[in-house]
């Protein structure tokens, strides 16, 4: 992977709603697995498959992978401004330090609704591109469970209003149900599997898992793949 940093910036995006944004230095380790072309078509696919006249909610979601999720998520974020001129927001569930992939929260969480953190506010827009970064960081209130999703669902509505897509990165699914729950919440979902790496049982039962949710499974990724074979070679095989 290519370790690069990228600056936040304060300039506001093409949408005058959304306020300035903290000023922000990340270090980000950007995978090259993908091509971009690709990463065109995965964007472009999921778009079709949900065919909404507003933005969507995906949720990126991996069996047993520290970083699949992320990794894939910064690439099909970066794809879909870069390219296709979209505005994205990759949404990240709060993950511990040692995760190789780490981000540093986006900004500090700015309460809404029973102490749940306002995600527009705490949004930052990364190296001058159409591209935000925000935590959803802790969903319990002080009424339970029930009343902070239902804000939550207030604020991705809100959110689509203003975006073309929300990427929504869980955290793996054999360690943290966050991403099960939040399978409900989310426009549909997609399975990142990491080469050499993810097993074959976990990878199933997370599809089950899914599909209980009653929201649709928009396709699986293959990421973090050896390349055996010389590019040269493959092409003719």
């Amino acid at each position: 992977m290519i370790a690069t940093k990228f600056i936040a910036d304060t300039e506001a995006p093409r949408n005058s709603s959304l306020a300035e944004r903290q000023v922000l230095e990340m270090p980000v380790a950007r995978s090259t697995d993908l091509p971009i072309v690709d990463l065109i078509e995965l964007y472009s696919g999921i778009e079709y498959a949900l065919s909404s006249p507003r933005g969507s909610v995906v949720q990126l979601i991996s069996p047993d992978s520290d970083v699949a999720a992320e990794q894939i998520g910064f690439q099909l974020a970066r794809a879909g401004a870069c390219v296709l001129g979209k505005r994205v927001l990759l949404l990240r569930h709060q993950m511990v330090d040692d995760n190789p992939f780490y981000l540093r929260p986006a900004a500090p969480f700015r309460p809404a609704t029973n102490g749940c953190p306002d995600l527009k506010q705490s949004m930052v827009r990364i190296g001058g591109l159409d591209i935000f970064l925000a935590n959803l960081g802790d969903w319990r209130s002080r009424r339970g469970a029930l009343t902070a999703f239902d804000e939550l669902d207030r604020q991705l509505v809100e959110l689509r209003g203003l975006l073309d897509m929300v990427l929504v990165v869980a955290p793996p699914a054999d360690r943290d149900p966050s991403g099960a729950v939040m399978a409900r919440h989310v426009d549909g979902n997609v399975i990142v599997v990491e080469a050499e790496h993810s097993r074959a049982a976990a990878a199933v039962r997370l599809r089950e898992t899914l599909l209980r949710s009653g929201r649709p499974i928009l396709g699986s990724v293959l990421t973090n793949r050896r390349r055996y074979i010389p590019r040269w070679l493959a092409r003719f095989l």
